[in-house]
C-alpha cells in the first residue's frame, strides 16, 4: 500500500456507500462494483484499501485473485470458509452444521478445530451447474452466519476477474442476482475488457457498477509523489519533481517506481532534499529495471506474431501515445480482419488497450521504446 492513495476517492466513496447501506439496511442496495483499467493504475491497491475499510467496520472480508489455472468458485468457497472458520463464536451457531455440509459437497472440509481442508478432486457428479447452486447457498449461509455474530455482513473482493473461466463468471453473476437482498458485498477488479466478459457470461452483469480507473491528473500525481515525502520530513526540489511527474504521465505505478529510485540515490535524511540529479539518476536506474524486468517479461510472454504486431504498433505510435489499427495492418501488409485475433490476444494479456475506437495504445509508458529497441 502506498502511503497516500491519491486520486481514488470516488471509487472508495462508492464502496463506502455499499458498506454503510449494508450496515444500516442489511443489504448493499446496489449491484456489485467492478473496477476496470489497464495494469499499473492501482486496481489491486484500491481493492485492498476497500477491504481494509470493510475490516475496520467489522465486515468479514474474503479476498481472492482469479487465475487461468484455478476454479474461481472453489477459490471463493474455500477462502470464505477459512475466514469464517477463524471467526470466534461461529462453531457454536446452530447454522454451522448446515454451512459445513454445503462446503463438504464441494470437497471442502472444516474440522472441529476450525481448520479448512481442501479435497484434491471435485466430488463425483458435481457438475458446473451444481457448483453454482452450491455457491449461492454457501454465500447466503455465510452472510447470514456473520450477520448473526456482531458483523454487518460479508465482503468478497475478486481481483484479476477477467482471468476467470466464463462458466465461473456466469455462476458468480447468477449468485449476485439471487442474493441482492443479502448482507453480501461483491467488489471486483480487472482489465478494460472485464465488462464485456462479465456481460457475455450473464445478462445481470449489465446492471453492475463499472468504474474505470484512469491515469492520475497532474494535481493527483503531484500529491502522490510529494505528500508521502513531506510526511517523512523530506522535500523534492521542483525541477526534480517535475522531471519524475512528466516522465510518469500519471501512472501511479511509475510515480512510485521513479520516486523510489530517486529516493534510493538521494538517501535523504529527515529535512533533506531530492535534487534534479537524484531524480535523473533514479530515472536511469528505474528504466534499466523496467527493461530487464517488467518489459522483458511482457515481451517474453508474447508469441512471435504478437511481437511483430507490437513492433508495427510501436513504429506507428503517434504523439498522444495511440496507434491507428489501420497503420498496423498496413505495416504488416494484411487486412485488419486478419490481425484482429492478435489484437484480441494482446488485449487479453494486458499488453495493449483500446482507448478509442480504431486506436490502440500500450498499457505502460515507455514500453513502445522498449519494443522498438528489440527490432534494432
Amino acid at each position: 500500500m502506498p502511503p497516500l492513495l491519491a486520486g481514488r476517492e470516488t471509487v472508495r466513496a462508492r464502496a463506502l456507500e455499499l458498506l454503510v447501506r449494508t450496515e444500516q439496511f442489511h443489504a448493499p442496495g446496489r449491484s456489485p462494483l467492478i473496477l476496470t483499467g489497464v495494469r499499473g493504475l492501482g486496481k489491486t491497491v484500491s481493492l485492498r484499501a476497500i477491504a481494509n475499510e470493510a475490516s475496520q467496520r467489522k465486515f468479514i472480508v474474503a479476498a481472492v485473485t482469479a487465475t487461468r489455472h484455478t476454479t474461481l468458485i472453489d477459490q471463493i468457497a474455500s477462502t470464505i470458509a477459512e475466514r469464517i472458520a477463524a471467526t470466534k463464536g461461529m462453531r457454536a451457531d446452530r447454522r454451522w452444521h448446515r454451512w459445513t455440509e454445503r462446503l463438504g459437497k464441494m470437497n471442502i472440509e472444516v474440522t472441529v478445530a476450525g481448520v479448512v481442508k481442501l479435497g484434491r478432486t471435485t466430488p463425483p457428479g458435481l457438475l458446473q451447474d451444481g457448483r453454482g447452486d452450491l455457491l449461492v447457498g454457501i454465500l447466503a449461509d455465510s452472510a447470514d452466519l456473520v450477520r448473526g455474530h456482531d458483523h454487518p455482513g460479508l465482503c468478497l473482493t475478486v481481483d484479476e476477474i477477467q482471468d476467470a473461466a466464463e462458466a465461473d463468471l456466469a455462476q458468480l453473476t447468477t449468485a449476485a442476482q439471487q442474493l441482492v437482498d443479502a448482507p453480501l458485498i461483491l467488489i471486483g477488479a480487472g482489465l478494460p475488457q472485464t465488462p464485456e466478459r462479465l456481460m457475455a457470461a450473464g445478462s445481470f452483469a449489465e446492471r453492475f457498477q463499472y468504474h474505470q480507473l484512469d491515469p492520475l491528473t497532474p494535481p493527483e500525481a503531484a500529491a502522490a509523489l510529494l505528500i508521502p515525502a513531506q510526511l517523512a520530513g523530506v522535500y523534492w526540489e521542483q525541477p526534480a519533481a517535475d522531471l519524475v511527474l512528466n516522465q510518469s504521465q500519471g501512472s501511479p505505478y511509475l510515480i512510485q517506481m521513479y520516486g523510489d529510485a530517486a529516493w534510493r540515490h538521494a538517501v535523504p535524511p529527515a529535512g533533506g532534499r531530492i535534487s534534479y540529479l537524484h531524480a535523473q539518476a533514479g530515472l536511469a536506474t528505474a528504466r534499466h529495471e523496467l527493461h530487464t524486468g517488467l518489459f522483458r517479461g511482457r515481451w517474453n510472454r508474447a508469441t512471435p506474431a504478437e511481437r511483430d504486431f507490437m513492433t508495427a504498433m510501436a513504429a506507428a505510435t503517434q504523439a498522444d501515445g495511440t496507434t491507428p489499427i489501420a497503420a498496423i495492418a498496413t505495416a504488416l501488409g494484411k487486412p485488419q480482419n486478419q490481425i484482429s485475433y492478435l489484437r484480441s490476444r494482446l488485449l487479453d494479456k494486458g499488453l495493449i488497450t483500446s482507448p478509442y475506437r480504431g486506436q490502440l495504445a500500450f498499457t505502460i509508458v515507455g514500453f513502445d521504446q522498449f519494443v522498438t529497441d528489440q527490432s534494432t
